[in-house]
């Protein structure tokens, strides 16, 4: 088979849209069988486009084709193409033609085209902004759409839909969302970090992308993509830290065995207890690019930056479980982050954040909160002993003097 290069007409319009006209002659005898490549348009806006021979296709110019499904002599066989960019689809751990004698489907032809990115779907609901940028940086990416799960036919949609621009120019993509149960994210293009608010932020992971007509690309964390007919995986994380303050004294009610009197005695009730942390930092602004979170250092003291009344499992364990916080140093001189705990008799026991070391670590402390981590903190408390201190006063001494006469009879 040889190549022969289509003549174009001029341009003109078809019911409003542009119209463009190409004709060659080829030799007869031709067979047509689907799947081959029946012509290639170059050059739209950037793209080229591949017209491959479809059953349809066959059936509309039947009638004009020799036994075979062969081109005939004396017949001018016409195809009516519509031509669109290829739409950029997503997953989320989340073009058609237009016939007058024949139907067809047009495929961008992308270099180095990946079909599958390999990345599995893993959320199923929800919905998320997508930014996409030339550059990797935060004047470069702009919020251009919303990607709304659709369970009927298992994939995310576009609102508004968003097109490849030509073949060659590669995108950065990031996705923005709120959670507030973990798994479901919720579409949000509002870039303020709020304690208390489940921050999800995504990035295109690394995948070894499947080619078009075989073997794989590797393609490395956050890199830009380069347009491709398959799916561009974004993976979500917590932008945010989390804490939990799980809260134990010496065990009250029936005395163990291997239990004194004493630990019975120094054991506290939970109950109704408060904690509070003074002086963190409650907001801040997340970059799009790389979804750090940066903050303002506080400007005077915030007695109650964080509280609540913990959750009591018994008298003397108890919980303030799960609470979001922005990720931030605990090392703060002029304003030390503390956590106190009030009892409901008003007794309170505090410490300093950044003295509390990682479990079973003798000299690793936690000094800062990092994004994406959960923080417990194990905290053991008990009454403080009265202590006596007794001293032995001397004898006072007291001196007198007098005559003593002795009585006779």
């Amino acid at each position: 088979s040889q190549t022969v290069a289509m003549l174009a007409g001029t341009k003109g319009t078809n019911g409003g849209k542009p119209n463009k006209v190409f004709q060659a002659l080829v030799i007869p005898g031709k067979t047509l069988t689907t799947g081959i490549e029946l012509a290639v348009i170059s050059d739209i806006d950037g793209n080229n486009y591949k017209i491959p021979v479809t059953q349809d296709i066959i059936d509309a110019w039947s009638e004009q084709l020799d036994g075979g499904n062969t081109l005939k002599s004396g017949v001018n066989y016409k195809l009516t193409v519509t031509v669109a960019k290829q739409g950029i689809s997503v997953v989320a751990r989340i073009t058609d033609w237009t016939t007058i004698n024949a139907t067809g489907e047009g495929e961008i032809k992308f270099n180095s085209n990946i079909v599958s990115s390999g990345v599995t779907n893993d959320i199923t609901s929800g919905s998320f902004e997508i930014f996409q940028g030339t550059a990797n940086t935060e004047e470069s990416l702009t919020n251009v759409t919303t990607a709304t799960y659709n369970a009927g036919t298992s994939k995310w949609e576009l609102t508004p839909q968003i097109y490849w621009a030509n073949s060659t120019q590669s995108y950065y993509f990031r996705g923005l969302a709120t959670t507030t149960d973990g798994t479901t994210p919720i579409a949000t293009s509002d870039k303020a970090a709020t304690q208390d608010v489940d921050l999800l932020w995504a990035t295109t992971p690394a995948h070894d992308g499947e080619l078009e007509g075989g073997g794989t690309q590797h393609f490395n964390a956050g890199e830009a993509i380069p347009p491709r007919t398959g799916d561009v995986p974004l993976q979500f994380e917590h932008a945010m830290s989390k804490i939990t303050i799980n809260l134990s004294t010496s065990t009250t009610g029936i005395l163990l065995a291997n239990q004194s009197l004493d630990q019975q005695a120094r054991a506290v009730d939970f109950t109704g207890a408060k904690i509070t942390i003074s002086n963190l930092c409650t907001e801040g602004t997340i970059a799009i690019a790389d979804g750090a979170i940066s903050t303002t250092p506080i400007a005077e003291a915030k007695a109650d930056a964080l509280s609540g009344t913990v959750t009591a499992e018994s008298t003397d364990k108890a919980s303030l479980a799960n609470q979001i916080v922005i990720p931030q140093s605990l090392v703060n001189e002029t304003y030390p982050i503390k956590l106190t705990i009030t009892l409901d008799d008003g007794t309170t026991y505090s410490l300093l954040l950044k003295d509390c070391k990682v479990k079973d670590s003798a000299d690793n402390y936690i000094t800062t909160w990092n994004r994406g981590k959960h923080y417990v903190y194990e905290i053991y408390v008990e009454k403080e002993a009265i202590r006596f201190v007794a001293v032995i006063k001397e004898w006072e001494k007291v001196s007198g003097g007098g005559d003593a006469n002795l009585d006779w009879d």
